[in-house]
């Protein structure tokens, strides 16, 4: 993959400076032992942030490469991949730790919905399951993939807690989200029988 200056002048200053550099594998402890690190007395928040985005391009980098993949998803959680193959991977290791490892199928849904919205990519959007034929458009989404968990609550909409980003439901999701309280709720217009 090409890589533009800015990311080999990051990868660079990694090599000159970075306490990690030349460990193979970066472990998951390492990355988060520094970010307990920088979080104590005396540490240099700066350099800390530095070297933290740089951990991250070196295991965006060693995913991409091992995996011919492409990041879809560097963000607040685990980072997400699409392969090339068409398989969705999510990367912990720089979130909670947790290995990189193959995405169940609702993560799979959540990744491709979030990377055609940050890739501007919109065909992603063709890889997601097509509405089965007992299906119907999502009531809380409106067919939207994203709502807000409480309609006319502030803020940014987030992948949709009854569809999980399909855009559709079929009746088990929909009773199930009956069951745990998603949908419909106090604050949610009833659907239209």
């Amino acid at each position: 993959m090409h890589r533009d200056k800015r990311h080999l002048e990051r990868v660079t200053r990694w090599k000159e400076w970075s306490p990690l550099h030349g460990e193979s594998g970066l472990e998951e402890a390492a990355l988060l032992g520094r970010l307990k690190a920088a979080f104590s007395e005396g540490a240099d928040p700066a350099r800390f942030g530095n070297e933290y985005v740089l951990a991250m391009d070196r295991l965006q980098e060693e995913v991409e490469n091992e995996h011919d993949a492409f990041l879809l998803e560097p963000g607040m959680g685990p980072m997400l991949y699409l392969t090339a193959d068409g398989r969705v991977l999510t990367d912990g290791r720089s979130w909670d730790g947790a290995p990189l490892r193959a995405a169940t199928d609702s993560e799979a849904i959540a990744a491709l919905v979030i990377g055609a919205d940050k890739t501007g990519v919109r065909e992603l959007l063709e890889l997601l399951p097509p509405c089965p034929s007992d299906g119907v458009q999502c009531p809380m989404c409106a067919g939207r993939r994203r709502a807000t968990p409480i309609p006319g609550m502030e803020g940014p909409p987030i992948i949709c807690l009854l569809c999980g980003g399909r855009g559709w439901a079929v009746r088990p999701m929909l009773e199930a989200a009956a069951a745990n309280g998603t949908w419909p709720n106090k604050f949610s217009p009833q659907p239209r029988n």
